[in-house]
Formats: C-alpha cells, structure tokens, sequence
C-alpha cells in the first residue's frame, strides 16, 4: 500500500495525503492525479480499510452548486454529507470523489442543461436536455476508483452507498465486488423534486414516498442562448444564464441567484459569476462584490473552513444588501491549491491565493456586470490585510469607483 513518497498505478499518481476535519469525525485524504488527463480525485478514508471485511465506499461526482455555492437544486451535497455520516456511523470506509461534474460532461454542459430545462418551466427533463444538446446522458469513468483501490491496498467487498444500478454496474465491469447497494436518500424539496423524479424515471432507486412535492416556481424567466462570444473579451464564450436557489442563513431560508457561465477559452476552463438583484432604473444603488476563492476540499463539510463560512456571510449580506456580484476564478476548485496544502509546509499557498484573485480575466468579467463600474468591495475577517490591499488596488487600476469597503465578521 503506497509504497514510496508518489507511488503510481496505471496512470494514476499518488500527490500527498492529509487530514480532513470534518462535522462527522477526521478522515484522511489522500490526493491522487491522472498523468493523461492531469484531473484530480480525492480518496477520503476512515479506519482501517485493508481488512478483510466489507467496507462502506461511496463514489461521488463533483458538484460545484451544492457543494461549493450552496445550491439546493439537486441532492450532490446531501448525498456527500450523507455518506460521511454513515461512515461515520460504522467506524470505516472510504469515498471517491471524482471530477466528472455534469454526468462527466463538465460545467459548461452541466449549466447548459439546467438553462434548458428551466427555460421549458420543468416540461423538459435533464435526460432530455442532454439529448437535445447532442450529449450522452452520462460520461461518467470510474477506472480510476480501481486505479486507487489497488493503492490503498483495498481488497475487501464493498456496501456502495449509491441510488443508481448503472453505477454498480460498471464498478462490477471493472471487476470491484459489490456486496449490496444501499440507498442514500433525504426527502426531496421544492427545488430538486423535479431533478430527482427525472432520476427515478430512468431508474435511479428513490423511494416514491420522497418526490411527492410540487416544484418550486421559478421567480423571473429563462431564455435559452447559443454560445456567444462576449464583447470586446472574445476568449469568453458565454455559455449559459440560469437560476440558482441558495441557502441563506438558516436552512430554510432561500434566495434565487443567476448563475453566469462563460468557458474561458485562453485558460481552458469555466468561470462564473453569480449576481444577485440588480440596479433598478434611475437607483443609485451600487452591488456588493465578492471574488470568492473555492476549493475542493472545502466542498466537505469541514469544522473549521474558510471559504465556505466566507461565502455563507457574503450571500447573507449581498441578498440583505439587495444587489450583489460575486466572482470565482474557476468552476473546479483549484488544482494548484489542493496541491500545495496536500504538499504541506515544503509550499506556500499565499502567492499562489493572491494570484488568482489578481486574474485579468476576473475584471474583464466584473467590468460586464458592473456597467458603471462603481462597487463596495466585500470583505470577511477572514482575509488576510494583504489580500485586501491588493484587491482594492487591482479594483482601482481597472478604473473601478470604489465605495467604502465593508468588512463582514466572521465567527470563530
């Protein structure tokens, strides 16, 4: 079992390890890279999982929305919280989590499925959407979770914690013993009832009981776009506009945000911008801004984080403000990043923060939703003096007003 500092199986290379203080007790992470397609995946481990006893494992897609935006459209994030739990609960197992965002067809597609079938007012299904863009209903791979059994030195059975037989299915084709199926469910919502019955149409093991709600109504209309080139910045292609209920505060308080997608075509990634309100006609009303750092291991539900609580505080305040605009640099966490906290003290993860909020890119965007580029720069206890400096000056030298920052505390 990881014999070496980087051992490697197939294609896959073994970065680092660390631990993960979450709500439901300290697993151990271990970081792992595909040497062909240079994307991550995560093994998150509790006990001892070399024994020979079955071990719970559950394989996780990533989902930006719920897990980094707080999104309550879909059940990615309950589904993460829920397997800790139950790992929690039995003393060991292990998750994957995987980089296949959108059924493994990415974010640009993911958001422009979501555009689709709100613009139909939930007439149209997920499976629906992707067939009309021209997509599978799913890409999704799991050769890698096979790839890091053989490196953690699993030989056991596994319980998999998964509503979906496909998924058993395919782990079984790549000869992963599967001793049973458990189901991983919480009641359905307003917000992802319609998501979730469009599952269980086309099989997906969701108890009926769960989806009897009526969808939530959308509170303004979606139009569907082609990809579109944004002007002046042909680069950014804009790839999708969509609605977004996210948690704001207490759990049963929600606040609608659009989500702006656009594929960065220089960086060869996704940026979003999410916007809350707007400045109406004649208002001198000036939006909150936020350029909001995610990570993929803060997607956990971590006891002592700092991006999460950061943008918690800062949705609170943008939808009590009434107007806001918060940007991230990337819609896939931050490669580099998870590589430099896995590395540990041998790497500073500071520069490496300050530049991606310094991006170019991130102000060309900012310019396109602030047309009269005046703002009040949001910041969090949290952030460093430096990084705020360094902010305002970048706000200033891409000829935007400022108003006077507003720092929001953050409870320790």
């Amino acid at each position: 079992m990881l014999k070496g500092k980087h051992p490697t199986y197939g294609l896959l290379l073994h970065v680092g390890e660390q631990l993960l203080e979450t709500r439901y007790g300290d697993f151990q992470v271990h970081v792992f890279q595909n040497l062909y397609t240079r994307t991550y995946s995560l093994a998150v481990c509790l006990g001892d999982i070399q024994t020979s006893e079955p071990l719970v494992a559950r394989i996780h897609s990533a989902c930006i929305t719920s897990e980094a935006f707080g999104s309550c459209d879909c059940d990615c994030a309950e589904q993460l919280e829920l397997a800790l739990g139950r790992i929690a609960e039995v003393g060991r197992g292990i998750i994957f989590y995987l980089m296949q965002e959108g059924r493994g067809a990415g974010y640009a597609a993911k958001a422009r499925d979501r555009m689709l079938v709100q613009a139909s007012r939930d007439t149209v299904t997920t499976f629906e959407a992707y067939k009309t863009l021209g997509l599978d209903p799913d890409y999704r791979r799991y050769h890698e979770v096979a790839l890091a059994l053989q490196l953690l030195g699993v030989r056991a059975p596994i319980r998999l914690l998964t509503n979906n037989p496909e998924k058993t299915r395919a782990l079984e084709e790549l000869g992963i013993t599967v001793e049973v199926a458990e189901r991983i469910q919480r009641e359905a919502s307003p917000f992802n009832v319609h998501y979730l019955s469009s599952k269980r149409r086309v099989g997906h093991s969701l108890a009926r009981g769960m989806l009897v709600k009526k969808g939530a109504e959308l509170p303004e209309p979606v139009l569907p776009f082609d990809p579109t080139p944004l002007e002046g910045a042909p680069h950014l292609i804009r790839m999708a506009s969509y609605l977004l209920p996210l948690h704001v505060g207490p759990e049963s308080q929600l606040a609608w945000f659009r989500a702006h997608v656009y594929f960065d075509l220089l960086a060869g990634c996704e940026r979003v911008v999410l916007t809350y309100g707007k400045s109406a006609e004649g208002s001198r009303r000036v939006p909150l801004v936020r350029i909001q750092s995610e990570s993929l291991l803060e997607r956990f539900p971590l006891r002592n984080g700092v991006n999460k609580p950061q943008w918690k505080r800062v949705v609170a305040e943008m939808v009590q403000h009434g107007y806001g605009v918060a940007l991230f640099p990337s819609a896939d966490g931050d490669a580099a990043m998870l590589t430099a906290s896995t590395l540990g003290a041998r790497l500073q993860v500071e520069p490496l923060t300050a530049s991606r909020l310094a991006d170019e890119t991130l102000f060309v965007l900012l310019a396109h939703h602030v047309p009269g580029k005046v703002l009040i720069p949001a910041f969090t206890s949290l952030d460093e003096d430096d990084i705020r400096r360094d902010l305002v000056g970048a706000f200033e030298r891409h000829g935007f007003s400022l108003e006077a920052p507003t720092l929001f505390k953050i409870a320790s």
